[in-house]
């Protein structure tokens, strides 16, 4: 029995140090490689103060300081890349809690928060209702989630995570406050990610490496 459970330890310590070397060495492989497109070309503000929820190892935060965006990174802790993003003098940083965020209402000209919602599990509605909060009325709200079959995985990844399906994301959804403007649907086809439809990202596993990903457009109205 004990020895049983030293091997599953070890185990899946190597799996988490594959993982964590895989998201380092080969970023063209990870979600990000359709979620950072999907904003940046549907953005539509040209200049003021953009949030993105869930910033650390983010690199959103120096695509958005380049163009001249005043960017907030918001997270419980800063990545391993924090000293170079601080060189930016339009960036700044804010530990907080993304469920009881430290903002007036209506603070921000967009927002964004990739690949962080399901992290939260049983908070995410709340931190989305906090995110709508924060952003100016008419404003843009980028979002997007692991979708597939909908179980919360937390054995082969890092910080356990929740895989939405149409019912966990119509929940998700359902709060005042917001217009859905768009929702693409993307898969991993190995090596590369590509646009689907709904129907065809629904039945993916991603309990041990993210296949399938939802990416939401909405208008704070």
């Amino acid at each position: 029995m004990i020895v049983g459970r030293v091997i599953n330890f070890i185990g899946q310590g190597f799996i988490r140090l594959f993982w964590k070397l895989n998201c380092r060495l080969s970023p063209m492989y990870q979600e990000r490689t359709c979620e950072y497109p999907f904003v940046l070309t549907r953005l539509k503000l040209k200049k003021g103060k953009v949030a993105d929820f869930g910033c650390a190892n983010s690199l959103m935060i120096s695509y958005l300081a380049s163009l001249g965006f005043d960017v907030f990174g918001v997270d419980f802790k800063e990545g391993d890349d924090s000293k170079f993003i601080h060189n930016y003098p339009n960036y700044s940083f804010v530990r907080s809690d993304i469920c009881s965020l430290p903002f007036e209402n209506e603070k921000f000209d967009a927002s964004i928060s990739i690949s962080t919602l399901e992290h939260i599990l049983s908070g995410d509605k709340k931190a989305l209702e906090e995110i709508v909060r924060v952003t100016k009325k008419d404003g843009q709200i980028f979002i997007s989630m692991p979708y597939g079959s909908g179980e919360i995985n937390n054995l082969y990844i890092e910080a356990p995570h929740k895989i939405y399906n149409e019912k966990l994301l119509k929940n998700l959804l359902d709060i005042p406050g917001i217009k859905i403007e768009e929702a693409a649907y993307f898969k991993k086809r190995w090596p590369v990610w590509t646009k689907v439809e709904r129907q065809d990202v629904e039945d993916v596993d991603s309990r041990q490496e993210v296949k399938g990903v939802v990416c939401l457009s909405l208008i704070r109205i």
